[in-house]
C-alpha cells in the first residue's frame, strides 16, 4: 500500500515538474498562477495520508486544546476635542 502511494507521489511530481518546465507556462502568467492554485490543493489532497495522522497524534499528546478565535478585543476609547485642549 504504501509502495502505491509513493509511486503516485513521485508520478504527481514528475507531472508537475513537466508541466511547469514547457515554455507555454512562462509565456502567459495567468496559467502559471492558476496551476500553482491547483497544485497547492492537489499536494494537500494527496499528502493526505501523510500529514493527517501526525496532526491527530500531535492534538492527541496536546490535549486536544482548541484555540479560540472569537476573543473579545479591547476597546480603544476614540479621542474627543477635550483630549486635544480646544
Amino acid at each position: 500500500m504504501l509502495d502505491r502511494l509513493y509511486q503516485k507521489l513521485i508520478d504527481a511530481w514528475i507531472t508537475d515538474i513537466e508541466v511547469l518546465t514547457t515554455p507555454w507556462v512562462y509565456m502567459l502568467v495567468i496559467p502559471a498562477c492558476c496551476y500553482a492554485v491547483m497544485m497547492v490543493f492537489k499536494w494537500a489532497f494527496l499528502s493526505l495520508p501523510i500529514w493527517l495522522p501526525i496532526a491527530t497524534v500531535l492534538n492527541i499528546l496536546r490535549g486536544f486544546r482548541v484555540v479560540e478565535f472569537s476573543r473579545p478585543r479591547p476597546q480603544i476609547p476614540l479621542p474627543t476635542a477635550r483630549d486635544y485642549g480646544d
